[in-house]
C-alpha cells in the first residue's frame, strides 16, 4: 500500500511516517518513486504505539525492534541486553515522573499566588533584555509603553506606541505590531507543503545541510548573543537547532504570519520552557528591532523567498539590525538549470532561486563569505514554487560575516 494509504490506517502524519524510516521503524520496499508498505509495517506500527503509550523514546523503540527481530546474539546476551534496555528505561521515566511533580507542585504554587486579572506563565514572557531592543520600525525611537505586566524579568502584557503612529504589543508572550494592513513579505508554505513532499532521500540530503550549519554555529561563543531568524512559514531552522546551541543566547523568531508564530512558540517552548526567546508579528521588513542589536542572522531559504519580492538577499532589508561582526548563516536551494516554457510571472521573478544574485548583494552589503558547502545532487524541483518540470535545484549552504567598515 502506498503511504498516503498507510497514515489514514495507521493515524500516523505522512511527515512522521518518513521520519521513522529514517530512524529504522519502518522498512517499506521502494517501487519506483513510492514507498510500498506491508502488513508487516501495520503490525509495526500497533507495536511502536504500544510502546510508546509506555512512555518509550523511538531511539529506545528502535533498539528493541533491533534486539528482538534479526539479532545475532545468542539468546542470553540478548535477554540480558533487552532488560538493560527496559531497565535504564524504566529509570528514565521515574526521574520524567519526579521531574512533572516538581513543575506540578511549582505551578499549583503559581496558582496559589496569583492575586491579579492577568495569569502569567513564568515561562512564556519577553526576558528584559530583549524587551530593550524593541523600538519604533519607522522612526527607531523607544516606545512608550503602558499596562505593562512584568514578573520574573519578563513582560507578559503590555502596549506600546510611537510619536509617529506606530504602535504594538505584547500579547500571550509575542510582540505583535498592530498597524500591519498587507504584510510585504506574506507567508507562503504556512502547511509546509515543502516539507512535507520532498522525497526521503531529499530530506535526508538536505538534512546534512541544516547538519553543516549546525556545526558552523556550535563553534561560535553565543553566550549573550543574539541569534535571529525571520519567514518561517518556510521552515524554522532554530525549532530543531536550539538543542544544540548554546542556552544561555538570546533568540528571536519573527513572521507575517501570528499562526506560525503560535506553532513554533508551543513547540519550542515547551521543548526548552527557560529560554530566552522573543516571538514577534510583523510586516516581514520593518522589525522593531534597535538598529545593529543582531549578532547572528539565520537565513534558513528566507533569501527564496525575499526574491520572490524584489530583494536579491536577505541581506539587504536586514543590514541595518547588523553590527560589524555580525554572522549570517543560511542554506539556499540554487537553480542550476532553468527549462525553457511559460511560468507563474507572480513567482518568477528574474533573481529567485539565482546563487549569483545572492551572492553578489550579500558582497554589496558587506557580507563575507567564511565557508560554504556547494551541493552537487539534485533535489526534486515539484516543491519549488514557480518550478517547471526539468528544473534542476540543488542545494546550497554558508556562512559569513558583516564586514561595516
Amino acid at each position: 500500500m502506498k503511504i498516503g494509504t498507510f497514515s489514514k490506517m495507521t493515524g500516523l502524519s505522512v511527515l512522521t511516517i518518513r521520519y521513522y524510516i529514517d530512524l529504522g521503524l519502518f522498512t517499506p520496499q521502494r517501487s519506483e518513486r513510492y514507498w510500498d508498505f506491508s502488513e508487516e509495517d501495520l503490525s509495526r506500527a500497533a507495536e511502536i504505539a504500544r510502546y510508546k503509550s509506555c512512555g518509550f523514546s523511538l531511539q529506545t523503540i528502535a533498539e528493541l525492534f533491533s534486539l528482538l527481530q534479526g539479532s545475532t546474539l545468542s539468546k542470553q546476551e540478548r535477554m540480558r541486553r533487552l532488560h538493560s534496555v527496559l531497565d535504564c528505561e524504566s529509570q528514565r521515566i521515574q526521574t520524567n515522573r519526579r521531574q512533572l511533580t516538581l513543575s506540578l507542585d511549582k505551578l499549583n504554587s503559581m496558582i496559589r499566588d496569583i492575586q491579579g486579572q492577568v495569569v502569567t506563565d513564568s515561562f512564556n514572557g519577553i526576558p528584559l533584555y530583549l524587551f530593550s531592543q524593541i523600538c519604533c520600525s519607522f522612526c527607531g525611537k523607544p516606545l512608550q509603553w503602558k499596562d505593562v505586566c512584568i514578573a520574573n524579568h519578563q513582560v507578559f502584557h503590555g502596549v506600546g506606541s510611537c510619536s509617529c503612529g506606530f504602535c504594538a504589543s505584547v500579547t500571550e508572550g509575542i510582540l505583535v505590531v498592530e498597524n500591519i494592513q498587507t504584510p510585504l513579505i506574506p507567508a507562503v508554505d504556512r502547511n509546509l507543503y515543502t516539507l512535507q513532499n520532498r522525497t526521503p532521500q531529499d530530506v535526508s540530503y538536505i538534512e546534512s545541510f541544516n547538519q553543516w550549519l549546525n556545526l558552523q554555529l556550535n563553534q561560535l561563543d553565543l553566550e549573550g548573543k543574539i541569534v535571529f531568524e525571520d519567514v518561517l512559514n518556510t521552515a524554522c531552522f532554530l525549532n530543531r537547532a536550539i538543542s544544540d546551541l548554546n542556552v544561555k543566547a538570546y533568540y528571536i523568531l519573527c513572521d507575517t504570519d501570528l499562526q506560525v508564530v503560535r506553532y513554533y512558540m508551543s513547540s519550542i517552548r515547551s521543548a526548552y520552557p527557560e529560554g530566552n526567546f522573543l516571538f514577534m508579528v510583523d510586516d516581514g521588513i520593518h522589525h522593531p528591532l534597535k538598529e545593529g542589536c543582531l549578532d547572528v542572522i539565520i537565513d534558513y531559504a528566507a533569501s527564496e523567498i525575499y526574491q520572490k519580492y524584489g530583494y536579491r538577499s536577505s541581506s539587504t532589508p536586514l543590514r541595518r539590525f547588523a553590527h560589524d561582526g555580525t554572522i549570517l548563516a543560511g542554506r539556499f536551494s540554487r537553480r542550476c538549470k532553468k527549462q525553457f516554457g511559460k511560468r507563474n510571472p507572480l513567482e518568477d521573478a528574474t533573481d529567485r532561486y539565482q546563487l549569483p544574485a545572492l551572492l553578489q548583494d550579500m558582497q554589496n552589503n558587506g557580507v563575507v563569505i567564511l565557508k560554504e558547502r556547494v551541493g552537487n545532487r539534485s533535489v526534486d524541483s515539484s516543491v519549488y514554487a514557480g518550478a517547471l518540470p526539468g528544473d534542476v535545484f540543488k542545494p546550497y549552504a554558508f556562512i559569513g560575516r558583516w564586514s561595516m567598515k
